[in-house]
Parts: structure tokens; sequence; C-alpha cells
């Protein structure tokens, strides 16, 4: 049992940090399509 609540505890952090990343990457994404429009203008 508590092998299963370790595994489900992983899974849960990974989930976690894997939404956080994605945030990041999307917000790294939308600065650097700002930064290109503005040089392009």
């Amino acid at each position: 049992i508590d092998t299963i609540n370790e595994v489900m505890a992983i899974q849960q952090n990974g989930r976690t940090q894997r939404i956080e990343a994605e945030k990041t990457l999307y917000q790294m994404e939308a600065d650097l399509k700002q930064k290109l429009l503005q040089t392009n203008l």
C-alpha cells in the first residue's frame, strides 16, 4: 500500500511540474513573439 501511495504522489508531483513548465513555456513563447514583432516594426 505504501508503494502505491508513493507512486501516486510521484505521479501527482510530475503532473504539477509539467503544468508549471507548460505555463512557463507558453509565457516565454509569447514574450519571444512580442519581441520579434517589435523588431520587425
